[in-house]
């Protein structure tokens, strides 16, 4: 005859799937054969138990050991959570990512604006009610970031509960509810029925400015990116002689600033020559064929 088995299991912690922390007291149902040979050993929150019990719909598990076609056991593999913060990323979805998108234009806008020198009145009003739309969202979505969070509080503190729960019997210690040390007070959180602001807010189509002629704190800042580019590859190189450390490039008085390594100082270029420099800079694939400002043009 077949046989399940169904036991108790306390660990340092183990990772297992649809849970958001490690658990350290769980529930294993471990199947045989007539043969006595296991078929899989199931492993399973408390939560997720008495979800079984109680709910007909399909629950996760996991399956710390099972039989595979050919009669191997297998372990299968459980990927750790993600953090509290990634997932509420997720949760926000297309509202994070619409403010997101709100914020870049605007920052691009005034950019843009400050490089051209002629934002006039009708620019700077158009800024402005970007500006309110963007604080009007703030300020509506942050009852519904505190309800998300408020969720997956309450979620973790449902796991935390029965851990501590369990704790305490494999202790010894009877009849304690441990429901109000964990409790969160209703009045604190939101209602759960708060609707976030949503929109479908795409960036605006740009068109790029030639190099010729960009301002000098856009070639600075063009510079700057095409360097910290390279730096990333800086670790293929020999720490002691990395031609990039800290980089960077700022706008001086119609000139360009440029640092490669930070205690080295910086060097001060004219316009027409960053300029050159940086259509050169764009180029460079691999950090071999780097060199600097005043290198670039020596055969």
């Amino acid at each position: 005859m077949s046989h399940a088995r169904l036991s108790s299991v306390s660990s340092s912690g183990t990772y297992l799937n649809d849970c958001l922390q490690a658990q350290h007291h769980y529930l294993c149902l471990e199947i045989e054969d007539p043969d006595k040979k296991t078929l899989c050993r199931m492993a399973m929150s408390y939560d997720q138990f008495v979800r079984i019990l109680t709910d007909t719909s399909s629950v996760t598990v996991t399956l710390e050991r099972y039989r595979d076609r050919e009669g191997n056991l297998v372990v299968e593999a459980v990927k750790k959570p993600e953090s509290v913060q990634d997932r509420m990323v997720d949760r926000m979805g297309e509202v994070h990512e619409s403010l997101s998108n709100r914020i870049k234009d605007l920052r691009k806008d005034i950019y843009e604006a400050l490089n051209d020198g002629k934002a006039g009145k009708k620019t700077l009003e158009q800024l402005l009610h970007n500006a309110k739309v963007i604080e009007e969202h703030f300020e509506s979505n942050s009852a519904f970031i505190v309800q998300q969070a408020s969720e997956e509080i309450k979620t973790m503190q449902e796991c935390a509960k029965s851990q501590l729960a369990m704790f305490l019997t494999e202790r010894g210690v009877q009849n304690v509810d441990v429901a109000p040390l964990l409790q969160q007070s209703n009045k604190l959180l939101p209602a759960s029925d708060i609707k976030p602001v949503k929109e479908v807010y795409e960036l605006k189509q740009r068109i790029e400015k030639p190099i010729d002629d960009m301002t000098a704190l856009e070639v600075s800042d063009a510079i700057t990116a095409e360097l910290k580019r390279l730096q990333r590859l800086v670790k293929l190189y020999e720490e002691d002689r990395a031609p990039l450390f800290a980089c960077g490039a700022s706008a001086s008085k119609g000139a360009v600033e440029i640092r490669y390594i930070s205690y080295q100082g910086s060097t001060r270029v004219d316009l027409a020559e960053a300029k050159d420099y940086l259509k050169f800079l764009r180029t460079v694939t691999d950090l071999s064929h780097f060199k600097r400002h005043f290198e670039f043009k020596r055969v």
